[in-house]
């Protein structure tokens, strides 16, 4: 709300700067009687207040403030031309209003073509068309309606003492700003119009030779098109993955690397800059899975640290050099909408396996370009596993897959026997084989299994062990 006033107050002192300050107060006005209209019109086209919509206030705001001056200023001519107020304001409206009402008619086509605009994109920008024309309708009315009503009699005697300060205070620069603004339609502009419409060939064709040079601009790639821009951020991101499985300990020392360089890059830009760069350092190791560790830089404003957050991590990246065993690492230093990376590809296939090499593939390629880094896909290839089939002679003593698996799963696992109870805690009391009998796979072919008649069989005699590679997450 103290932003919407604050807008109003601005949009009211320039507009007294060159109109008289009772019209001006009236032209301002206009902006929340539209608004208010289309907030009131907005729920019935199934909109709503969002990022998008305010967007669109915003854009629109222009165009409504266009239109009362535009008939408002009209009305005021033919007040000083000594027309009664209200016939003024009917001579006045009808004789601009027509062009109005092409200008207000062609924006909202326009922007009418942004509701056909399918898939998810034209759900996002559905709230913007529904705005605009709301607003313009409104402003219409306004413009056409209300705001000819308003300047049709004098203001009242009221609005005159409210208004009467900010004419006392405004009336030396309105007229600085008003001779100025003549001096410039009578000398520069006119002279400068003259020359051009005597000229109107030459004219013409420097306006075509433009119109080309900005096309050949666009054809040629010299102007590139964005349309979510990325924006440098504030902090780094960095991930970095070993194979699946990787104990903790062994990612630690990566994590250790990253932090020290890091921290060395960091007390280079300090001593570069004279002051600090950065507000700390953040490390995550574990979470979800031993072989993620993941990092992120805190660093200060950019007016602050002097330096982009891009450079950064391209820096910090070079100074790792090749770390062993890594499986993947990316880094990320800006922000926006759609996709963190500049190019994004989404592969399917029906056999995985085939699309685990097309991925590969498409890795190898990808890597041969110059610049290109942060490459990485989302396929986890998992870890390796051991695939028990009970065999003929399991099945002739009588074991079945569940009984083999319950008891590889207590064997190596562990089995909870029973939970102590220690002040408020609950401990639990998990038995299983000794760490000297479980670390190695041929633990697990000599692991000895019961039968159901209590005799013993060796794994590995009674089941097919299958070694193979599984999936950690689908």
């Amino acid at each position: 709300m103290r932003n919407l006033w604050m807008g109003l107050a601005l949009v009211f002192l320039v507009l007294a700067l060159f109109l008289e300050i009772g019209l001006s107060f009236w032209i301002m006005l206009g902006i929340p009687i539209s608004f208010a209209g289309a907030f009131v019109l907005l729920p019935q086209l199934g909109g709503s207040v969002n990022m998008l919509s305010l967007f669109a206030f915003i854009l629109v705001l222009g165009l409504v403030v266009d239109d009362a001056i535009v008939v408002g200023e009209n009305i005021y001519a033919h007040q000083e031309q000594g027309q009664p107020g209200l016939k003024a304001a009917v001579d006045g409206t009808l004789e601009i209003g027509p062009p109005v009402l092409i200008t207000i008619l062609t924006t909202i086509a326009a922007f009418f073509p942004m509701y056909v605009i399918s898939g998810t994109t034209g759900k996002f920008f559905g709230e913007i068309p529904d705005v605009v024309i709301a607003v313009l309708i409104f402003s219409l009315a306004e413009a056409m309606l209300i705001l000819p009503a308003h300047l049709s009699h004098p203001t009242n005697l009221f609005l005159r003492i409210v208004l009467w300060p900010f004419d006392v205070v405004l009336r030396w620069p309105r007229r600085g700003v008003t001779a100025a603004l003549r001096w410039f339609v009578n000398t520069p502009y006119r002279k400068s119009l003259t020359l051009l419409l005597q000229y109107r060939y030459a004219t013409l064709a420097f306006g075509v030779v433009s119109i080309m040079v900005c096309a050949g601009f666009v054809a040629g790639g010299h102007l590139r098109f964005t349309f979510f821009p990325r924006v440098d951020s504030d902090f780094v991101f960095v991930t970095a993955r070993m194979p699946f499985g990787t104990p903790a300990a062994v990612t630690a020392i990566v994590e250790t690397r990253l932090l020290d360089k890091a921290q060395t890059l960091l007390q280079e830009y300090e001593t570069e800059q004279g002051r600090e760069v950065a507000d700390g350092i953040f490390s995550t190791l574990g979470q979800g899975s031993s072989h993620v560790v993941r990092v992120l830089v805190f660093l200060k404003p950019l007016n602050e640290r002097g330096f982009a957050a891009t450079e950064f991590a391209r820096k910090w990246r070079k100074s790792l050099g090749r770390i062993a065993g890594l499986e993947s690492i990316s880094f990320r230093a800006d922000t926006g909408f759609g996709s963190d990376s500049d190019v994004d590809l989404q592969l399917s296939h029906s056999d995985t396996n085939q699309l685990e090499l097309i991925a590969a593939q498409v890795r190898q390629e990808l890597a041969e370009y110059p610049g290109v880094s942060n490459i990485e896909d989302s396929s986890d290839s998992g870890k390796r596993e051991v695939q028990l089939k009970v065999n003929a002679a399991g099945l002739a003593l009588g074991l079945t897959a569940q009984d083999v698996t319950q008891q590889v799963r207590a064997a190596f696992q562990g089995l909870e026997v029973f939970t102590l109870l220690r002040g408020s805690d609950e401990v639990r009391v998990v038995l299983r084989l000794p760490k000297t009998e479980r670390d190695h796979l041929p633990d697990l072919e000599n692991l000895v299994i019961l039968t159901p008649l209590g005799q013993r069989a060796v794994l590995g005699e009674i089941a097919h062990l299958q070694h193979g590679q599984s999936y950690s997450r689908i």
